[in-house]
């Protein structure tokens, strides 16, 4: 899959693409180095294109508080193409 939007490194789940729905993120799962290539990226249109995947929370249920952390897309910094557009 192939998205189109701003790049930022400062997401809460790690750098990601603004869409025009939502962010879409870049998640390493391993020893990964987000150096100058990505920070002459910040605030510009890119181009990303790599396998799209989901990530989903079940709700934690402690007491009488419901809980979770907020579902999102992503795509493996490891193997996802992003360029400048």
């Amino acid at each position: 899959m192939t998205l189109q939007g701003k790049f930022s490194l400062s997401g809460k789940v790690g750098p990601y693409i603004e869409t025009r729905s939502t962010p879409v993120y870049l998640v390493a799962h391993g020893p990964f180095s987000w150096g100058s290539n990505y920070e002459r990226m910040q605030g510009k249109i890119v181009r990303i294109t790599g396998k799209l995947h989901f990530q989903h929370f079940e709700p934690i249920t402690t007491g009488e508080a419901v809980d979770r952390p907020v579902d999102y897309f992503y795509f493996d910094a490891e193997t996802a193409k992003i360029r400048v557009k």
